[in-house]
């Protein structure tokens, strides 16, 4: 342990914080955030004296609550990555049945009625 007279002399940089852990910090710092800003409502069981069965239901609580979490941010990444594909899939399909329905119509000799389901397409 340093004495009183090492602590004095010691450079003015030796207690700030190399500009390294800077960001570290920062995402700590935010981190916490968050988790303060999404679990305040519930405090830990810890905080109040709970007996077995309210803390068994507090723990339920928060398990459904994360598990819906989980299930909307779930659906929300299929729907978000699985839309296009699924809107290009139905096009294809509407495209590929009015042209059967185009050249059946132009095999009977229905030109107009073709044309309007080639436009259709």
């Amino acid at each position: 342990m340093p004495s009183l007279t090492q602590a004095r002399t010691r450079p003015a940089t030796a207690g700030m914080l190399c500009s390294s852990l800077q960001p570290r910090l920062q995402r700590s710092w935010f981190h916490g955030f968050l988790i303060r800003l999404f679990f305040r409502a519930m405090a830990r069981a810890a905080d109040y004296m709970l007996t077995a069965e309210e803390i068994r239901l507090r723990t339920r609580k928060r398990r459904r609550i994360a598990l819906v979490l989980l299930s909307v941010l779930v659906l929300g990444l299929a729907a978000f990555f699985g839309a296009r594909p699924a809107a290009n899939a139905i096009k294809g399909w509407q495209s590929r049945r009015h042209a059967t329905k185009a050249f059946a119509l132009i095999g009977n000799g229905s030109w107009n009625a073709a044309r309007n389901e080639v436009t259709a397409a």
